[in-house]
């Protein structure tokens, strides 16, 4: 699955990421672009509080930074979680 914002498409590591969290129950609330010249994007899913995601992410490039944060090496992408 692609996921493209505005006619920028998301890196594999990011593509890789929404995927697993979709799978988990996670639906994509807002999408926007950070920055055109990098290509950043920012997404932030949404889910109930009784699928929190503690799970492991073993996507090469990504890190998670806290609970609800992951950034993507590559071209500074941000996932948030939004956990109501």
């Amino acid at each position: 699955m692609k996921f493209i914002v505005e006619q920028i498409e998301a890196c594999v590591p990011v593509t890789e990421l929404l995927g697993e969290l979709l799978s988990k129950g996670f639906i994509i609330e807002k999408s926007k672009i950070g920055d055109y010249h990098f290509r950043e994007l920012h997404f932030l899913l949404k889910t109930s509080i009784n699928n929190i995601y503690t799970g492991d992410i073993n996507i090469n490039k990504i890190a998670r930074h806290g609970p609800s944060t992951f950034y993507c090496q590559c071209h500074w992408s941000i996932i948030e979680l939004n956990m109501y």
